[in-house]
């Protein structure tokens, strides 16, 4: 909790005001698919990204007109030694995790948290994306 959620409400509330004198900036939150429909045996882990999501919510209501952009991301399992760790603590392998996704295959490390950084996305607010 300590992490996911006063971590996230810290970066926003030291960084927020800076972004708003400037007139432009983007936070993007690290949530979870946890934080949205929730896994068994990580109540807590869950309340947190839950947390970190409707934060981000409230703050892109807050912030819009100071032209700051609050998006969370909501992964589900990324290739990364978290996912070791998170498929040792359920018991379960990570070819058993890759067939709970459409695609067959956990997530890779991606790019999306620079593009929504960018420009590009300057039209994205309090969004959810995966």
């Amino acid at each position: 909790m300590s992490i996911n959620v006063t971590g996230v409400f810290l970066g926003m509330k030291h960084d927020v005001p800076i972004m708003a004198e400037q007139k432009n900036g983007s936070i993007i939150n690290a949530s979870s698919e946890a934080g949205i429909i929730g896994t068994p045996g990580h109540v807590l882990y869950g309340a947190s990204k839950g947390a970190v999501r409707i934060m981000t919510k409230d703050g892109a209501m807050e912030y819009a007109q100071a032209d700051v952009r609050v998006i969370s991301i909501h992964p589900g399992y990324i290739e990364t030694a978290m996912a070791d760790y998170a498929s040792e603590q359920i018991g379960r392998s990570k070819e058993e995790l890759d067939k709970t996704y459409l695609l067959g295959r956990m997530g890779k490390p991606a790019k999306m948290v620079l593009f929504l950084a960018c420009d590009d996305s300057s039209f994205s607010t309090g969004a959810v994306s995966n």
